[in-house]
């Protein structure tokens, strides 16, 4: 193994070198032979976790990335390096307990695939819930060491797929950096009144972080980008309809997300839904006087494009098309009947299942990883759910009914009205622990 590892390490070196020029420019290329089959005869390790180097030996893979992909069942690995007779690449997340290993081709003239005969990999699951930021229960606001901190009340959280974690701190009026590299919490503003929902641009380019309060209007929400080092807040501002009224005015606004283009808002009771254009920041009313619960928070599902709202004290979650257009409309609009009921029939007690027969809690936070998948937390049962895309919700973390602070295997793990949740890509998960004043890590991998 220690092997394997070397060799990952002097191969991470060899394409880095090489993008920065430093590796000669006569390295010879092998182009796959369309008319030879692709032959895939080992693989090594045979077992192994989320992101383990792997060896997979065989023929005629050429040594262009581009025209090569590998999948472990239908979950594709991360090339790092193809040579005519092996590949280096890495193991994806979950594939299945035992994955089939497939060679594939792609952008040439005669598409072919191999498939490794006789053997399967062994996946290995690892899953553990940690606390990365914060001390139990000291409502303070400190900077410094990641667990040396203090949140005061940390409400909602987003996390980039490189680890740039920004923290609400409500009741502080403040936004926290946690930097895991660092192992450091600092502060990047106190110039907000009520920072709640955030989130990052589908491109991850940018985060977008509201203001709760109707008092704080125009002011709608705050962003920070990443070509400007995550500094210099941008303030985006309500704007006037064509009577002269502002389009969200004197509403709280409960739930925001993003896309590339678009961020989304909601207000109190669901009266406004709106999109603000990232770039020319021009604000629209998408729809109004929604049929959801006093307070809904949203999420956008890069893998379907749909946003996912979070119907807190309906313990309830819904669906709909941001891109709907009526036929009587030139712009979208999203009225009662677009809404899509999905989980959850009414707020109480856990029951596990699938759809409208499953019961929630009380919501807040929701996300989505790169499957598709949706999480939301319980604050009233002090549970984390998911739900995946045929719509079976299932605990995944927390003791339902059953507050403290415990780390550990999720299903022995504690929290207390956690509200705030984001997934990386690859489904790792950040949660605002918020009645711990804590961020937690929830890894099933």
């Amino acid at each position: 193994m220690n092997k394997i590892l070397t060799l990952f390490i002097f191969i991470s070196l060899s394409v880095s070198c090489k993008k920065n020029g430093s590796e000669g420019s006569g390295e010879q290329t092998h182009p796959i032979d369309v008319d030879k089959p692709i032959e895939v005869s080992d693989i090594k390790p045979k077992e192994g976790g989320l992101g383990t180097g792997i060896i997979i030996n065989g023929n005629n893979f050429g040594s262009d990335t581009s025209k090569i992909e590998v999948y472990f069942n239908d979950k594709k690995a991360l090339l790092l390096k193809v040579r005519p007779n092996v590949i280096y690449a890495m193991v994806p997340k979950q594939p299945g307990d035992l994955s089939e290993i497939k060679v594939v081709t792609k952008n040439v003239s005669k598409p072919a695939s191999g498939i490794l005969e006789g053997i399967k990999f062994q996946y290995h699951i690892k899953a553990s819930v940690t606390t990365v930021a914060g001390v139990f229960d000291v409502s303070a606001v400190k900077d410094g060491p990641a667990l040396e901190a203090n949140f005061k009340r940390p409400s909602f959280i987003a996390v980039s797929d490189d680890n740039n974690i920004v923290v609400s701190d409500d009741d502080a009026g403040r936004v926290a950096a946690l930097s895991l590299q660092d192992n450091k919490v600092y502060t990047l503003s106190t110039d907000f009144n009520y920072p709640w929902q955030s989130a990052y641009s589908s491109d991850q380019s940018a985060i977008f972080i509201t203001e709760r309060r109707a008092s704080t209007r125009p002011l709608l929400f705050k962003a920070l980008y990443r070509n400007k080092n995550w500094l210099e807040p941008a303030p985006f501002y309500d704007q006037r309809n064509n009577i002269g009224n502002y389009t969200i005015g004197s509403e709280d606004i409960t739930g925001l997300t993003a896309d590339d283009e678009y961020v989304y808002l909601i207000t109190s009771k669901a009266q406004k839904l709106v999109r603000v254009h990232q770039q020319t920041r021009k604000v629209e009313l998408i729809g109004e006087k929604l049929n959801l619960a006093g307070w809904n928070y949203l999420a956008y599902n890069k893998k379907d494009g749909y946003i996912y709202i979070a119907s807190e004290e309906w313990g309830r979650i819904y669906r709909f098309d941001p891109r709907h257009t009526p036929a009587d409309k030139q712009t979208p609009w999203i009225s009662n009947a677009e809404l899509q009921h999905l989980v959850g029939t009414g707020a109480g007690a856990v029951k596990e299942g699938a759809g409208t027969s499953v019961q929630m809690g009380t919501l807040s936070g929701i996300t989505c990883d790169g499957d598709g998948n949706v999480y939301t937390c319980d604050f009233r049962n002090h549970v984390i759910w998911k739900v995946t895309p045929d719509l079976v919700a299932n605990v995944i973390a927390g003791q339902p009914a059953v507050k403290g602070y415990k780390d550990g295997k999720p299903s022995e793990s504690l929290f207390n009205s956690p509200y705030g949740i984001y997934s990386t890509t690859d489904g790792i998960l950040y949660v605002a622990d918020t009645f711990n004043r804590l961020i937690r890590c929830i890894a099933i991998q």
